[in-house]
């Protein structure tokens, strides 16, 4: 939502006396918003159809725009309230009945311009809005009017007719002129922003911690996955190559490799290696001493492997782990 000190194009149009009751200080079918505003703003929109009749309703009218729209207004800057009936006209804009005091301060120079001079002062809504797209000729639309704080009568409208929008002033001030004028606001400002940025430190400190804390388990996760990866993988190749002498140095090294491997990989390796394990038992005979009788030789069963003729017997160091690709 938006605080905005305006509304649009509604005037006070040469209205009829037959239309203003001086005696219970009333005008009646009073223009309260139109559809367009000098300040680019688009009112003809659904949703301000839909919330512009119950917020103009009854809402409370004051003299002059406060210096901030949302400021506590003096009870002698009231003026009236707009009736409780306020109606939509198509292409338009929003019309009700205008109630005031006719023995307030102001109500006789109030009738007098209203009659006279129409056009030299207006109505502006003091309001907050919710503001949508822009369209091509760079007017902003306006998707509803969530809250109406009062219609202000203000001397500089913002619209061709008169009456009804307070154009927006531009004034350029540097920072001295705004300490001058405005301190408080200053001061109110300032500590907005040191707030700010303080919560904005300690957002950003806490967001460097939890990411901080996150790379440490997740360090930590990992490094727990590969010592339970090295433990498994050490009890399987273990396992494939039970009974056959390795080298430490040699066995280091085929575990590291399988654990590179993914699960898949490392199961078909590991398979392939209880293959090859009963390949690499050393079956020569022994000497005369401790070698079986050539018939218990001769009745035992083959193994499934036997090297070819003209071949060394039994594991010959650095010739099939050479063809494996197990280098030492």
């Amino acid at each position: 939502m938006t605080d905005i000190l305006e509304t649009e194009d509604a005037a006070f149009e040469s209205i009829a006396e037959d239309r203003i009751d001086r005696e219970k200080g009333i005008i009646r079918g009073v223009k309260l918003l139109g559809l367009k505003s000098r300040n680019k703003r688009d009112y003809d929109t659904k949703g301000v159809r839909a919330t512009a009749p119950k917020v103009l309703a009854n809402a409370p009218i004051y003299l002059d725009h406060p210096e901030v729209a949302n400021k506590s207004r003096s009870y002698r800057d009231k003026f009236g309230n707009v009736g409780p009936k306020v109606e939509y006209r198509t292409g338009e804009g929003y019309f009700g009945d205008i109630h005031f005091n006719p023995k307030h301060p102001v109500a006789e120079q109030f009738l007098w311009d209203v009659v006279n001079h129409p056009k030299t002062f207006g109505m502006s809504i003091n309001s907050g809005v919710k503001f949508g797209k822009a369209n091509a000729d760079g007017d902003v639309a306006v998707e509803a009017i969530e809250i109406l704080r009062s219609v202000d009568i203000v001397t500089k409208p913002a619209t061709t007719s008169g009456i009804f929008e307070s154009e927006q002033d531009e004034e350029v001030m540097d920072l001295k002129t705004l300490r001058e004028k405005h301190p408080e606001l200053v001061k109110s400002l300032l500590e907005s922003t040191s707030e700010t940025n303080a919560t904005e430190a300690q957002l950003a400190q806490a967001k460097q911690e939890a990411a901080d804390l996150k790379s440490r388990l997740d360090a930590m996760e990992a490094e727990k996955a590969a010592a339970k990866i090295l433990s498994d993988v050490t009890v399987e190749i273990g396992k494939a190559f039970e009974g056959v002498e390795i080298e430490a140095a040699l066995m280091k090294e085929i575990v590291e490799c399988a654990c590179e491997m993914n699960e898949g990989t490392r199961k078909k390796f590991t398979s392939v290696m209880s293959q090859i394990s009963p390949m690499l038992v050393d079956d020569a005979p022994e000497d005369s001493e401790t070698a079986p009788a050539k018939e218990a030789v001769e009745e035992e069963k083959k193994p499934n492997y036997r090297p070819a003729a003209k071949k060394a017997v039994g594991y010959q160091k650095g010739s099939l782990l050479s063809e494996l690709g197990l280098k030492k």
